[in-house]
């Protein structure tokens, strides 16, 4: 669950992760719920992060060796974030939810 990148350990979570199921949706589940929830930050700066996690190098490394393009990585936050909007009943609610969509309509 953790990975080491310019000698900062980066931790992800993977017990959503599905042999089948959709890339980077764990990375991406890991970076918004941290941010949202324990940094409280703003769409803005969750854009702001999320590109800078779809740059890094460990996200290239990951895509590459999938043999993913660097485009389909926003389609699949698209589809991660409609996927936590309609399906996740999280106990932050409104707020959050909010987050997620504000943050859906600006990419």
């Amino acid at each position: 669950n953790m990975i080491i990148e310019n000698g900062t350990p980066q931790v992800y979570d993977w017990e959503s992760a599905e042999i089948e199921g959709f890339p980077c949706f764990d990375m991406f589940h890991f970076t918004l719920q941290y941010g949202f929830l324990v940094k409280n930050w703003c769409v803005n700066k969750a854009r702001k992060e999320i590109k800078l996690l779809i740059s890094s190098s460990i996200f290239k490394k990951y895509t590459e060796e999938i043999g993913m393009n660097r485009q389909r990585c926003y389609s699949l936050l698209k589809l991660y974030l409609i996927y936590t909007i309609i399906w996740d009943n999280d106990p932050h609610g409104e707020k959050l939810q909010n987050k997620r969509t504000t943050l859906l309509n600006t990419l």
